[in-house]
């Protein structure tokens, strides 16, 4: 997942998997002014939530038939790496190009 400020209140927020619907709401909760944008470079497929893959279907399990097959379990969750993830890119932080 990669931020690109286009001005100071404006960014693209890209990752290289399809993003389910849910998460664009929480992109836009968290940063209303982010452009979000997926399937860039070398697409891992879909970026579901927790409870889709639990539920089974296309985007949690059946897609991966098609792309890279992941390990969300490894990251702690889809959820878990999805939030630290935004968490990362919207916390201030404290240093020489930081503006107050």
């Amino acid at each position: 997942m990669v931020k690109l400020n286009l001005t100071e209140d404006i960014a693209v927020l890209a990752t290289n998997a399809e993003v389910v619907s849910s998460r664009v709401k929480e992109v836009a909760a968290r940063a209303p002014n982010a452009i979000p944008a997926g399937c860039l470079d070398e697409v891992i497929g879909y970026w579901p939530t927790d409870t889709m893959i639990e539920e089974g279907g296309y985007e949690g399990c059946l897609s991966q038939i098609y792309f890279p097959r992941l390990d969300w379990g490894a990251a702690g969750g889809a959820d878990n790496l999805w939030r630290s993830l935004l968490d990362e890119l919207y916390t201030p932080r404290i240093g020489p190009h930081t503006t107050h």
